[in-house]
């Protein structure tokens, strides 16, 4: 299985700020340091924040938080986790909270959450998730909990499993699993309040299909696979335009900058703007101005952000 746990050479790419136009990339600031298999979640307080992953300054892991303004296109360090995790998840609660799930601290993956409320500017540890994982997504469902989706929980292989959180008790409840285990792939919250994962690696095979999931009916069902024939470690965002974006990964040769959008009403995936760096186990997040943050990869320390092309109010239409 391809980079999993790597230990990797960090340069910086820099990035400055431009006026951007519709279904196009635009470098915004760049992180402080390079950061590998980070991942991300737009907090109450309308910043960006990047949780742990790999450091390519310190080359070890970091328990390091970075916040983004974008108003102001600037990153500030906040409190630091309670300890260094890479491969981990972040989602933030409907009340703005930013929660970080699981991730790999050697020899092992955890199943340590916790959450960091803006106003406090404090982690605060929470319930720990059934069982340890890494390569895990997060997604906060339009019930309010954050649904945790797949991952590695040993190195045996990759899981199916689906348990939803509910921030408000503290508690933990297995759901409906995936079709297909995956580790590595990327997952977000459709406009029509269903979840919808693609790519990633599924104990022997690299991915390019995708399934949703209903959670009024706890069911899933089989979406397009995407275009490109393999998408390993992309990110995975919702565009104000109401399409997905499954954003960078690798494809078996090499790191990828395309990106493609579905549309959850017609099942089809199109190729969207590529960006202007080739990234895996990058992270990504929406900000409150709408646009789609695609933060570092391997050996980057470079952002960027999309400003999506509305082309149709039927993207954006509610399907159930």
């Amino acid at each position: 299985m391809r980079r999993l746990i790597l230990f990797i050479l960090a340069f910086s790419i820099a990035g400055l700020a431009v006026p951007a136009s519709a279904d196009s990339w635009s470098p915004v600031a760049s992180l402080p340091e390079t950061r590998w298999l980070v991942a991300a979640a737009t907090g109450g307080d309308g910043r960006i924040y990047a949780l742990g992953g790999y450091s390519g300054t310190s080359f070890s892991v970091t328990d390091k938080v970075f916040a983004y303004d974008p108003s102001a296109d600037q990153w500030t360090q906040v409190a630091s986790l309670s300890s260094p995790r890479q491969h981990l998840a972040a989602a933030a609660t409907l009340d703005g909270r930013v929660c970080a799930f699981g991730g790999y601290l050697h020899p092992f993956p955890i199943s340590t959450v916790e959450c960091y409320d803006p106003n406090a500017a404090f982690w605060v540890r929470r319930r720990d998730m059934p069982s340890p994982n890494q390569g895990l997504a997060a997604v906060t469902g339009a019930d309010g909990r954050i649904y945790i989706l797949g991952g590695l929980p040993t190195f045996s292989g990759p899981t199916a499993n689906v348990y939803a959180y509910d921030p408000d008790g503290d508690t933990w409840t297995q759901v409906a699993s995936m079709s297909t285990p995956r580790v590595d792939f990327g997952a977000a919250l459709g406009p029509d309040g269903r979840i919808y994962v693609f790519g990633g690696y599924s104990g022997g095979a690299y991915l390019n299909t995708g399934e949703v999931y209903d959670p009024s009916l706890d069911k899933w069902f089989p979406i397009s696979p995407m275009q490109v024939s393999i998408r390993y470690a992309p990110a995975g965002a919702t565009g104000p335009d109401g399409r997905i974006y499954a954003i960078g990964g690798y494809d078996g040769y090499g790191d990828l900058a395309t990106v493609e959008a579905y549309d959850p009403n017609s099942d089809t995936w199109t190729l969207a703007a590529s960006m202007s760096v080739a990234r895996e186990g990058h992270a990504a997040a929406v900000g409150p101005d709408g646009r789609i943050y695609a933060i570092a990869g391997p050996t980057i320390d470079s952002v960027e952000a999309y400003t999506a092309d509305v082309i149709s109010d039927s993207n954006s239409a509610p399907r159930r």
